[in-house]
Formats: structure tokens, sequence, C-alpha cells
């Protein structure tokens, strides 16, 4: 019987009922604030180095 009753609670622990609704869209563009372009992430790079020389590594 214990058996059973666990089966009828884990039937009513189902995550089908929580469907997003308008309070919970995500747009990653504006999100996550990405680039919209590459040369968008070129001057990101260029800002954020500022002065500093590329470093030799070899």
């Amino acid at each position: 019987m214990e058996l059973n009753e666990t089966i009828d609670i884990k039937s009513e622990r189902t995550y089908s009922e929580y469907v997003g609704g308008e309070h919970l869209t995500f747009d990653p563009l504006k999100e996550l604030n990405l680039p919209s372009s590459y040369e968008e992430v070129v001057s990101r790079y260029q800002r954020l180095r500022g002065d500093r020389t590329v470093l030799s590594l070899n």
C-alpha cells in the first residue's frame, strides 16, 4: 500500500502546470547585454583593454 501512495504523490508533483506567462519572458539580447554585431565586440574589447600593450608570450 505504501508503494501505491508514493506513486500517487509522484503523479501530483509535476511541473507541467507551470507554464511561463508574460512575466517570465526572457530576451537574451536584452537581459545578457550581448553585442549585436562584431564591430560592437571589437569596440568593447578595445575599451576594456585601454592603453595596455599586447603581451608577447613567445
